[in-house]
């Protein structure tokens, strides 16, 4: 009869084997987004529930300004109130009573009056 051919080695890089390196390419990078990347501290959930508690929705304290120093929000961009707050651990009612911004005027009175409670230029 006839000799047994070997059988050739299988291929290294088919269409099965790069979808397998694809999809864990994948999954290391999220993996790697989370955990490296900073958890971010400013949330809409943050500026809704001021809004809810203060009645400020559609008012000039309706904004990303209420915490941080410009509209780029972000961890690094905290003003004074912001950084109260999250010291704070994101409770409005514990940062009440401070005047974050140092302008004599306590938060609440500033957020009653309609002013930035972490900007001392406005009161």
């Amino acid at each position: 009869m006839g000799e047994r051919q070997p059988r050739a080695a299988g291929r290294l890089g088919g269409p099965g084997v790069l979808g397998v390196i694809a999809v864990l390419s994948a999954v290391i990078s999220a993996i790697g987004f989370a955990v490296v990347s900073p958890t971010a501290s400013s949330l809409p959930e943050y500026l809704s529930q001021f809004n809810e508690k203060y009645g400020t929705s559609g008012g000039k304290l309706d904004s990303c300004m209420t915490c941080h120093q410009s509209q780029a929000a972000s961890k690094d961009n905290l003003n004074p109130y912001g950084t109260d707050f999250g010291g704070a651990n994101h409770d409005f009612a514990a940062v009440e009573g401070k005047d974050s911004d140092g302008d004599g005027v306590t938060n609440l009175d500033e957020i009653k009056k309609g002013t930035f409670p972490g900007d001392p230029a406005d009161k």
